[in-house]
This record gives structure tokens, sequence and C-alpha cells, in this order.
């Protein structure tokens, strides 16, 4: 799976800004409800394209998380498709990928990226 295709088309399904201003403290830990209902629709989107989107879905969404807390922190209440950081995200799928569940799609991934 070519990454940039895999990445542009993961992104697309979400909306370009997201509102946090429902952030909350639970567990010691900021929760945003808007944000993960905006998850779970995406993954519904998202379901039916297979393993390849599901991944990037979850990667995106806590890429989104990690920002969403430090615009939050900042009085900050959106976040957008602008603020995710292309290079984490592809960070954090080889890392995915290099677990044994990822063993036959990491192989492909090193096949079809060859800059990895």
């Amino acid at each position: 799976m070519n990454f940039e295709e895999l990445y542009n088309k993961a992104l697309s399904f979400w909306p370009e800004t997201i509102s946090i201003s429902d952030g909350r403290l639970s567990n010691d830990s900021l929760m945003f409800e808007n944000l993960n209902l905006v998850w779970d629709i995406v993954e519904a989107e998202t379901q039916e394209l297979g393993d390849w989107h599901q991944l990037m879905t979850w990667i995106i969404f806590t890429n989104f998380n990690k920002i969403a807390k430090l615009n939050y922190a900042n009085k900050v209440f959106l976040v957008s498709r602008d603020q995710i950081n292309k290079s984490d995200v592809r960070a954090r799928l080889i890392e995915n990928l290099k677990m044994e569940e990822y063993k036959d799609m990491y192989d492909e991934f090193l096949e079809d990226n060859l800059n990895v």
C-alpha cells in the first residue's frame, strides 16, 4: 500500500475542523466526546475499505487526540486536518505494522514504499 495514497484517502474522511470545546477530565485524562463521535463515524465509513484504512483511521484519531490536548491547554477549542503531522502518522503506521499481527501488511508496505 502506497503511504501517500493511503494517507490522503484516509484523511479525506475526516472533517476540516473538529470542535473540542466539550473537553473534560476523566480518570486524569482529557476526553473529547465530539472527537470520539467523529472517530466513530469515520471508522464506520471506512469499515469496508479494509485493514489498511482501519489502522490508518486509528492512527489519525490518536494524532488528533494528541493535538486536541495541546490545543485545549492553550484555550484553542478546535483541531484541524492541517495540524495532522504526516511524519508522525507515517512513523506510527510503521511502528504498528512491525507488530506480528501485521507482518504481511508490513512486507507489502516495504515493497510499495522503497523510501522507508
